[in-house]
C-alpha cells in the first residue's frame, strides 16, 4: 500500500468530522434520540462506566450493579453461567457471544506499544487466547505476527516460518479443523495486476495475555490462492465467518464495496472467488480498509477511511442476507486513516486502530445487550 497524498489525507479528515457528527446524530441504530440514561451528547469524555458493559448475570444480587459486570475485570463478560471456575475469560462456547444492541463512547485505552508494529493494517482478538490481540504491518514487512493484550502492551511476535508477506491487508482468528487458526490476507494490489494473492492460515499458538513470550516460529502454515472471476483488483478486508468461511471485502472508491467468499479452501491449487453483491458504504470515501464476523455469525463490521459500519441479521439468518441487511453507523475514535477493526468475542465490544506507528487502539464498549 502506498502512502496517501497530502489532498487526499484533508479529504478524509473533511469526511471523519461529518461522520462523527452524524454517528452522533444517529446513534447505534440510526434513531434521533438516545436513553435518558445514556452519556450526554455534550461530554466526549468517558468514565469508567462508560465502558462496561451491562449486567451479564441476573443471579448475582451482590450489589445490584448493572455496571460491575459481575466479574473482576470490567471490560469482560462470563459468557458461561454453568461454569463456576471464577474465570471469566475461558467459558466461551457457541451460544456464549454477547451482541451489542447500542455501543459507547469510544476509548482510547492505549498505543500498540511496539516499534516494529509502524504501519498497522490488521488486527484480529483472540476467542482461543482471552485478552490478547494480533496485528500486522502493511507491506514491506516480514511475515510476522504482533501480540499486544488489549491496551495495547506488547507480548511478542509469531513467525509464519518460510513465507514472503508480499502485501498483508488483514487478518482474522476463525476455526480450523477443531482449532483456532491465525487467518492473514496477502490480497493487496494497487495496482490491480496481481497474479499471487492468498490467504494464510496457520494454528494460533497458546500465549498468555499477561506473561510476554518473546518469539514463536510457526513452521506449519497453509496458503490457500485465489483469483477474482471479475478480474485482478484491490482488497485490504478479510473476514472468516465462524463456519470457517473465508470473505475478501473489495477496496473501491465510490461508495460500494464487493463482497467475495472462497468456495472451499484448497491448498493444493487456486480458487475462483465468487461475487456475491455489493454492500453500500455510504460516500466516496468510506473506502473499506478492514473487517470482522461477529463469532455468533450475525453481524459485519467494515472500517473505512471515514468510518465504521455494522450490518446485522437474525439468529439463523444465511449470511448471505447482509447484502440486504440496514447498514448502521457505529462510533470510533478519531484518526487520520482508519485501517483495522475487530470483534471482541468475549465481550461484545469491538477495538479498532489505524494506521501508522504506535497507533492508539480504541475500544468501544457494549452500553446494552440484545
Amino acid at each position: 500500500m502506498t502512502r496517501k497524498p497530502r489532498w487526499f489525507m484533508l479529504m478524509c479528515l473533511m469526511g471523519i468530522v461529518m461522520s462523527l457528527a452524524t454517528c452522533g446524530e444517529q446513534g447505534d441504530d440510526d434513531s434521533t434520540d438516545d436513553d435518558d440514561d445514556s452519556d450526554s451528547d455534550d461530554d466526549d469524555t468517558l468514565t469508567d462506566d462508560d465502558s462496561i458493559p451491562a449486567d451479564d448475570d441476573d443471579d448475582n444480587d451482590d450489589d445490584n450493579n448493572d455496571n460491575d459486570n459481575d466479574n473482576d475485570d470490567d471490560t469482560v463478560a462470563d459468557d458461561d453461567n454453568n461454569n463456576d471456575d471464577n474465570d471469566d475469560n475461558d467459558d466461551n462456547d457457541d451460544d456464549s457471544f454477547p451482541a451489542c444492541e447500542q455501543y459507547a463512547t469510544p476509548l482510547a485505552v492505549g498505543r500498540l506499544d511496539s516499534a516494529d508494529l509502524d504501519e498497522t493494517s490488521g488486527i484480529a482478538v483472540s476467542l482461543k487466547n482471552p485478552g490478547v490481540l494480533w496485528a500486522h504491518n502493511d507491506s514491506g514487512d516480514g511475515a510476522y505476527l504482533y501480540a499486544f493484550d488489549l491496551e495495547g502492551a506488547y507480548l511478542g511476535r509469531v513467525t509464519l516460518a518460510g513465507v514472503t508477506a508480499v502485501d498483508w491487508e488483514d487478518m482474522a482468528v476463525g476455526p480450523c479443523d477443531g482449532d483456532e487458526c491465525l487467518y492473514v490476507g496477502d490480497i493487496g494490489d494497487n495496482g490491480a495486476g496481481r497474479t499471487d494473492c492468498g490467504v494464510y492460515r496457520a494454528v494460533e499458538p497458546e500465549v498468555n495475555p499477561y506473561v510476554p513470550f518473546g518469539e514463536i516460529a510457526l513452521d506449519s502454515w497453509e496458503h490457500f490462492a485465489f483469483s477474482y472471476p471479475d478480474g485482478p483488483r484491490d482488497a485490504e478486508a478479510l473476514a472468516v465467518h465462524p463456519d470457517g468461511s473465508v470473505y475478501i471485502f473489495g477496496k473501491y472508491p465510490g461508495g460500494t464495496s464487493a463482497m467475495y467468499v472462497f468456495p472451499e479452501l484448497n491448498p493444493d491449487e487456486p480458487v475462483v472467488l465468487e461475487h456475491l453483491g455489493d454492500l453500500e458504504t455510504g460516500g466516496a470515501l468510506a473506502i473499506v480498509t478492514g473487517a470482522d464476523i461477529h463469532r455468533d455469525g450475525t453481524r459485519l463490521l467494515l472500517r473505512t477511511y471515514i468510518s465504521v459500519l455494522e450490518w446485522r441479521l437474525a439468529a439463523g439468518e444465511p449470511f448471505i442476507n447482509i447484502l440486504e441487511a440496514e447498514r448502521r453507523s457505529q462510533p470510533f475514535g478519531l484518526e487520520l486513516q482508519g485501517e483495522a477493526v475487530a470483534y471482541d468475542p468475549a465481550t461484545g465490544n469491538y477495538l479498532h486502530a489505524a494506521e501508522g506507528s504506535r497507533s492508539m487502539l480504541y475500544r468501544v464498549a457494549c452500553q446494552a445487550f440484545h
